[in-house]
């Protein structure tokens, strides 16, 4: 393991161990996720980078938050089903690790200030999230659950 990474989980068909790089460069916003074969210790492949729809340079900060510290991931990744749930200052992205494709993109709820997520049911359509409280964005912690039905979905495509 190197300085930033962390373990999402194991495959459904447990041959995979995958890793997460958290250190999102800017300008790039990509996250870079590698897996390593449960039988034989070594990488799999090259590392695949899975393209965030977000933008940081975008988002309401406090004015005196330089753009270099703002940040692109708003809380822990989750993964499950060979899935991956990334919460972004844009939204939640789903991403398939196998393939490397972005499924489906959601806009934070109106209300929602974003955060740690957790599924709630196996197929992704309800999920919770905590949120700590961030001084920058101004934000307090609170909980919230949310189903798909409360956001609007956009395909990945149209981002």
């Amino acid at each position: 393991m190197l300085p930033g990474e962390s373990i999402l989980g194991v495959s459904q068909d447990q041959t995979t161990i995958w890793i997460a790089d958290s250190r999102i460069e800017r300008g790039k916003n990509e996250l870079r996720i590698r897996g390593i074969d449960t039988r034989e210790g070594k990488s799999i492949g090259p590392v695949t980078r899975l393209p965030l729809g977000a933008d940081p340079s975008g988002e309401s900060f406090r004015e005196f938050e330089s753009p270099e510290l703002h940040p692109i991931l708003l809380g822990d990744m989750q993964y499950f089903n060979d899935r991956l749930m990334v919460p972004t200052v844009a939204g939640l992205e789903w991403f398939h690790l196998k393939s490397g494709t972005s499924l489906k993109f959601l806009t934070w709820p109106h209300e929602s200030t974003g955060g740690s997520i957790f599924p709630i049911s196996n197929d992704g359509q309800e999920w919770g999230l905590i949120h700590r409280g961030d001084l920058t964005r101004e934000t307090k912690s609170h909980l919230e659950v949310w189903t798909t039905s409360d956001v609007r979905v956009q395909p990945s495509e149209k981002r």
